[in-house]
């Protein structure tokens, strides 16, 4: 696995390496693949998270990411909605995994405009 840094291609002998030198040198907070994942489908710069990848896309491309909360008492009732939408409109949403805990039981969707984005 490649433990390269891609902000200053400096190369670390582990991804625990990797990800200390991104948080310390380039203050990056949140865990940074060694992979190139996040890239901005306007401009395709590749960016080191998904926070980091949304500030870009507001910044850079003036596009404006929106946050809508909406709660549904029924799984069957967020799939209605959520299918209705994804006809509607160019919107994707898309389930946020791995969250445990008392929240566990929330489910939280990110909406993306595939039109302005592609």
């Amino acid at each position: 696995m490649d433990n390269t840094c891609f902000l200053c291609d400096k190369s670390f002998s582990t991804a625990s390496n990797l990800r200390r030198h991104a948080r310390l040198t380039h203050n990056v907070e949140n865990k940074v693949s060694t992979c190139r994942q996040m890239k901005c489908n306007v401009c395709s710069e590749e960016l080191v998270s998904m926070k980091a990848l949304l500030d870009h896309v507001e910044s850079a491309h003036n596009i404006a990411i929106e946050k809508e909360t909406k709660k549904f008492d029924f799984y069957e009732a967020f799939k209605i909605w959520k299918e209705d939408v994804e006809k509607q409109t160019t919107a994707l949403y898309v389930k946020n995994t791995g969250r445990h805990g008392k929240d566990s039981g929330r489910m939280q969707i990110t909406r993306e405009e595939k039109d302005e984005l592609a």
